[in-house]
């Protein structure tokens, strides 16, 4: 490799950095420079400085942009994921929103799915809040978003195969999707209609998803591609999102421990999860 492709490689890397967050990893440099140069080719450039340089200025860019996105982020997410959070979510988090908005006279939950991938975590979030919120008394709102929009695209149609349900019981599977042949299930209508996608960077600055805040954000397994400001940033925006008490849910090997203090962390029987404290009274 040249001198000069080797610095598109750096320029590139940072320029990611900065629009996203993710850090691309020493370690997987050969993977992702294999994925750009795929790129480089079609658009029959010379190198990745060249193709940094199209990202940056040329008119057809942000599209680009949008393709490298989907090339170098990991999509690999299915139905009940990590079942102990879920169960401290549904036993454990989602009756104290509820005993929580009884009491403010609140008529809705409303809930962020952010990076939520091809959808698979928002559609199960929308199940279980079905199976267990009396949906008929609430107006239960998911907003689900990610930097993808070939993801979200995805998740807005609604189609999966046997891969995304390798976690799921049968009658989840019998109840809430519909058989299409070949191993290929769609999500029933009334499902769908809870969860609303939406092309968004959680590190946006002008973030009004909702004029309401969020009961609960759920974040899972976005944060570890995070370097240490970009997770801080994250952290700031979930905390302005929620309402006080309301709840954050990480992946489990995500952690704010010294990145950002003024969450509390609850220990629930199922899981650790962190929670905005209420406002403390003069």
């Amino acid at each position: 490799m040249t001198e000069v492709q080797k610095d598109g490689y750096e320029e590139l890397k940072k320029y990611i950095l900065d629009r996203t967050g993710v850090n691309m990893p020493e370690e997987m440099k050969e993977v992702y420079e294999k994925k750009i140069w795929g790129r480089v080719r079609e658009l029959k450039l010379k190198g990745i400085k060249d193709y940094y340089l199209y990202l940056k200025y040329d008119k057809r860019g942000e599209e680009e942009f949008d393709r490298l996105i989907d090339l170098i982020l990991t999509k690999e997410t299915y139905f009940f994921r990590e079942e102990r959070q879920l169960s401290a979510f549904v036993f454990e988090a989602l009756p104290e929103v509820i005993t929580y908005n009884q009491k403010i006279k609140r008529k809705n939950i409303m809930i962020w799915c952010a990076g939520c991938s091809t959808g698979e975590e928002a559609y199960t979030l929308a199940i279980l809040l079905n199976e267990y919120a009396e949906v008929e008394r609430w107006d239960i709102k998911i907003i689900a978003t990610d930097i993808n929009p070939e993801a979200i695209k995805k998740a807005r149609e609604g189609v999966y195969g046997e891969s995304s349900f390798r976690n799921t019981k049968t009658i989840y599977k019998s109840l809430y999707f519909e058989r299409m042949g070949n191993g290929v299930f769609r999500i029933k209508d009334d499902i769908k209609r809870m969860v609303t996608f939406t092309k968004k960077n959680i590190l946006d600055t002008d973030f009004s998803l909702s004029p309401e805040k969020f009961d609960i954000i759920f974040c899972r397994n976005v944060l570890i591609y995070f370097d240490r400001e970009a997770k801080k940033k994250a952290a700031e925006n979930f905390y302005h999102a929620l309402r006080e008490e309301g709840f954050l849910f990480l992946g489990h090997a995500e952690s704010l421990i010294n990145v950002f203090p003024l969450f509390k962390i609850r220990h629930f029987k199922n899981d650790l999860v962190y929670q905005k404290p209420a406002l403390e009274n003069d």
